[in-house]
């Protein structure tokens, strides 16, 4: 089965090998990012709107070198995310943000070899 319950339009990797993929969630659907166990692709985690009320569509996901997770919308927010305890710091931008990538540099440092 599918994972992401609704049109997923980001995903990263962090440092303990757990994916994250986050996208459109709909207006019934409060499920905002969830994290999945590469191996079995089961979902063993999950932000909802209660975690972080402030959250809206991610459209980019990545992961940085002290292991948050950074979620931007396609606005002019975006959210640094503890992985563990979903606390987080919330940035408002002047102008629009949009990245599908890997903004942090954290997942090529991953792939590639040191």
């Amino acid at each position: 089965s599918q994972p992401c319950p609704f049109p997923c339009t980001s995903i990263t990797q962090d440092g303990d090998g757990n994916v994250w993929v986050g996208g459109v969630a709909f207006q019934d659907n409060q499920i905002r990012l969830i994290k999945v166990d590469p191996d079995t692709m089961q979902t063993i985690g999950m932000i909802t709107k209660t975690d972080i009320p402030e959250i809206g569509n991610s459209w980019g996901l990545a992961t940085d070198v002290e292991g948050y997770l950074w979620a931007v919308e396609m606005g002019t927010r975006a959210f640094k995310i503890d992985r563990t305890d979903y606390s987080y710091q919330f940035f408002q931008n002047t102008t629009s943000m949009y990245t599908y990538s890997d903004m942090t540099g954290f997942g090529l440092k991953n792939v590639l070899p040191q």
